[in-house]
């Protein structure tokens, strides 16, 4: 299905225009990003038109603003390729025009044949098949000499600080480079090379976790080929149940979820005396403190959040995880005494 692209902010037209751009390419049944993505969504994406709003698009075109700027700094790769792709499209057109393609193509070679001689790859679609699904990808850069796979990401300091938040990217980096080995290259390096949007030279002072430059380079573990398939299979057959029909509610990682807490406080206390896990530990917390360090304690319900549910899923409206998980804490009672 479409997605509807609105502009609820009035943000300039060039924005929205350079948001409506997707060079993003999937081949076969699924991307890779896609693939280790909840199933959930992706179905949901197939079944409806999906409002977005180019503000929540913003940070995107950056990402790509610094991808293209870093892409030209392979001119060869970069020429040679905008050149290819517009013979492609002559060579669909009359015979004249596939004659100008032929002769495109030609002065390209002849003009750039360290780029053709090149084993390098830039910006380079590939796919496997997986028991029956074809999965593609595309890699930022795979350094022949170096065997040495690259992928640029522009993001939050907050995703080095959390390993958690580099999962995914270490998953994407070990299935390129399982597509790599099974493409006849070899792989003996994997790297995120982070660009971070709201890096502060104050933070990284302050914070020894925090990242200590702008830009980083993130080693990537690269696992033995049997575990990526074993995982590769896993995936997809989430996926395939998914498409038909059967419902995988998105896991507690894929919603950014926070545990529910019970918080016990004073009467008219603005903070917590304590935060835990369970009710019963809360209660127990009151007993024991009732009427020697405090008095009138009560307990009050903290529902856990759901991060990406509330406001970075793009098909939140049309959740029934969403709708049920709503609808069970509108009724709950949030506090009692």
């Amino acid at each position: 299905m479409a997605t509807i692209l609105t502009n609820k902010h009035d943000i300039p037209e060039v924005f929205f225009k350079a948001c409506l751009i997707d060079k993003h390419v999937t081949r076969g049944d699924i991307s890779t990003t896609q693939l280790i993505d909840a199933p959930q969504i992706r179905r949901l994406r197939a079944e409806h038109d999906i409002e977005e709003d180019v503000s929540d698009r913003i940070w995107m075109l950056f990402g790509t603003a610094v991808h293209h700027v870093l892409e030209r700094a392979e001119i060869g790769h970069f020429q040679a390729r905008h050149l290819m792709e517009a013979a492609e499209i002559l060579n669909e057109g009359s015979e004249d025009e596939q004659k100008v393609a032929q002769w495109i193509i030609k002065k390209t070679k002849d003009k750039f044949p360290e780029v053709f001689q090149s084993k390098d790859l830039i910006e380079n679609t590939m796919s496997i098949i997986v028991d029956g699904w074809e999965i593609s990808g595309t890699i930022d850069k795979y350094d022949f000499e170096r065997k040495t796979l690259q992928d640029y990401k522009v993001t939050g300091s907050w995703a080095y600080v959390y390993e958690e938040a580099k999962k995914k990217w270490y998953a994407q980096q070990n299935i390129y480079a399982y597509m790599l080995r099974q493409n006849g290259y070899e792989v003996n390096n994997a790297e995120i090379i982070a660009v971070f949007k709201d890096w502060s030279k104050f933070n990284g002072m302050r914070n020894k976790d925090y990242p200590k430059s702008p830009v980083m380079s993130i080693p990537v573990k690269l696992l033995p080929d049997e575990d990526i398939l074993k995982y590769l299979k896993s995936r997809v057959r989430k996926h395939k149940a998914s498409v038909a029909g059967d419902n995988i509610p998105c896991t507690a990682k894929e919603r950014w979820a926070t545990s529910e807490q019970w918080a016990v406080k004073k009467p008219n206390g603005k903070r917590a005396v304590r935060v835990l896990p369970t009710e019963e530990l809360a209660d127990a917390f009151i007993a024991e403190n009732e009427g020697f360090s405090y008095s009138g304690l009560y307990k009050e319900f903290r529902p856990g959040e759901q991060k990406r549910c509330d406001s970075f899923c793009p098909v939140r409206e049309l959740c029934p995880q969403k709708k049920a998980f709503d609808a069970a804490y509108n009724v709950e009672e949030l506090k009692t005494k």
